[in-house]
C-alpha cells in the first residue's frame, strides 16, 4: 500500500483539535481497511458516507415497497424529502439506472421467481409485483426477458426437469 493521509475538520483555535484528530483517525482507519492510499479529508469523507446511507435507505425503501402499484419517484421524493429531479439525478449516479428501470427490474425479478417456484396465475403474480394489467406486465416481461411469462415458466421447468404432472 502506498502512502495515506487524512485530514480532520479545520479548527479556529486548539480547543476543537482533538475533534480534528478524530475525524482524521477514522478517515485514515476507513481508508487503510479499503486498502486505499491518498489524500482524504473528512469533509468530503463525511459527505460520501452521508449518501451512501441515504442510498441505501432508498433501496431499502424501494425493495420493500416495489410491489404496490402507487410506488413512484414524486412519492418516493416526498418520503425522502428531496425534490424529484434531485432525487431522479442521485438515483441514477447511484444505480447506473433510473427508478422505474430499478422498479421494473425488481419486479420482473420477482416475477420469475413466483413463475419458477409456484403455480400461481398470471394474473395473480402481476397483482403480487405491483402491476395493474396483465398485458402492460406481459409487455414489460417479454421486453425485459425476451419471452412471454407462460414461456418462460414452461422454459424453466423444462430446464429443471418438472413436468406438469408434478405441479399438479
Amino acid at each position: 500500500m502506498g502512502w495515506l493521509f487524512a485530514i480532520g475538520s479545520h479548527c479556529e483555535d486548539l480547543n476543537n483539535i482533538s475533534t480534528s484528530y478524530l475525524e482524521a483517525l477514522a478517515v485514515g482507519d476507513s481508508m487503510q481497511e479499503k486498502g486505499r492510499s491518498g489524500i482524504y479529508h473528512y469533509e468530503e469523507f463525511r459527505k460520501v458516507q452521508e449518501s451512501n446511507e441515504l442510498y441505501q435507505d432508498i433501496l431499502a425503501y424501494v425493495d420493500a415497497h416495489y410491489d404496490d402499484n402507487d410506488i413512484s419517484l414524486s412519492g418516493l421524493a416526498e418520503k425522502f424529502s428531496l425534490s424529484s429531479s434531485y432525487l431522479s439525478r442521485f438515483f441514477r449516479k447511484c444505480s447506473g439506472m433510473n427508478f422505474l428501470e430499478y422498479v421494473t427490474k425488481r419486479r420482473i425479478k420477482k416475477a420469475c421467481c413466483l413463475l419458477r417456484d409456484t403455480d400461481l396465475k398470471i394474473k395473480d403474480i402481476v397483482e403480487q409485483v405491483g402491476y395493474f394489467d396483465v398485458a402492460s406486465f406481459t409487455k414489460k416481461f417479454r421486453n425485459t426477458m425476451g419471452v412471454s411469462p407462460a414461456k418462460y415458466r414452461e422454459q424453466v421447468r423444462q430446464e429443471a426437469g418438472i413436468t406438469d404432472k408434478e405441479t399438479e
